[in-house]
């Protein structure tokens, strides 16, 4: 079962598509409050895997990419994000800050 550190890993990748984003932005990203670098750096493995693993037991079209030093992740043809379809018409009727603002509402995401 994932957790609400998965939750945000998922809509951090998910919100950066097409992105890679480097562990060590993640770790200070999803972490802040971790003092230690390397423990950050453990905690953005452990939450990867849960991730990875929650989208496998429920079998859905979507991969965690690794490339190099971080992740990217990736909706398959059978998975549909409300999200994409905004960044991809030609004339969206409100601004990205308004979306993710709608989004993210009743999230604290601290990147938010």
């Amino acid at each position: 079962m994932a957790n609400t550190k998965t939750e945000e890993l998922f809509a951090y990748l998910v919100f950066h598509r097409k992105q890679v984003i480097n562990k060590w932005v993640l770790a200070e990203t999803l972490y802040p409050d971790i003092d230690e670098p390397q423990r950050a750096l453990h905690n953005v493995y452990n939450t990867i895997y849960r991730l990875k693993k929650t989208l496998a037991e429920h079998e859905l079209d979507i991969t965690v990419n690794t490339i190099n030093n971080g992740y990217s992740i990736e909706l398959g043809d059978s998975c549909a994000c409300d999200y994409y379809d905004w960044l991809d018409a030609p004339n969206p009727s409100i601004s990205k800050t308004d979306l993710k603002n709608r989004l993210f509402v009743d999230k604290d995401y601290t990147w938010h």
